[in-house]
This record gives C-alpha cells, structure tokens and sequence, in this order.
C-alpha cells in the first residue's frame, strides 16, 4: 500500500457560510488540527492594524502563505479558507482528491461583490 505523506480535508467556501464552524467540527471527530486562514488573518489584522484595502489585501495574501507554510509541514489537517481553484493549484498544498459539494441558500452564495 503507497504511505500518505498528506492527509487534508479542505473546506473552501465563500465568507459566512459556516466553512470554519463546519471545520472544526470535522477536526475534533476526526482528531487532527485546524487550520484557518481566517484565524492567521485575524492575528496580522489585530496586531498590524486594518491599514487601507490595499494592505487588508496584501495581508490576506500573506495568510494565504503562511497557512499553506504551515500546512506543507503538517501531515493531517482541516484546512479552511476561501480557495479559488486555480488558486490552490497553484499552491503547494497537495491537491484533493475528492469533491462533496454543499448546496447554499441563494442568498448566502459568492458574489462578484461580496469578494
């Protein structure tokens, strides 16, 4: 049998639509850490301050880096964040595997303005 080097669940999802509180759950049933982008972000917001949008994006991106960091050195995960697909194959994250989409309410999905 191939030994697995990774092993992530990867909750991707617009904002508010309960990607971390579903996460979370998951992690604890299964016993491996979380991992937020939000939480980084959160962190470099609350001691760098907010600044303009320009820098609220910059750090965002900086949180992108910094959980995939993380996530590269971490053999099992919940890995939360609001991941294009062409964002994450660009990332050294190894790719998943398989898909279970969610249905959302109409009103809670992605929009252009809600990015």
């Amino acid at each position: 049998m191939a030994r697995v080097e990774h092993a992530f669940v990867v909750m991707s999802g617009c904002p508010e639509v309960a990607r971390t509180t579903l996460g979370r759950g998951i992690a604890a049933e299964l016993g491996l850490a979380m991992l937020d982008k939000d939480d980084i972000l959160d962190a470099l917001l609350e001691s760098l301050g907010p600044g303009d949008p320009g820098s609220r994006h910059r750090l965002s991106r900086a949180s992108d880096a910094a959980l995939q960091a993380i996530a590269v050195n971490t053999p099992a995960a919940v890995l939360s964040s609001f991941w294009r697909r062409e964002r994450l194959s660009a990332t050294s994250v190894p790719q998943p595997t398989g898909r279970m989409p969610c249905a959302i309410p109409a009103s809670s999905r992605c929009t252009a303005s809600a990015r």
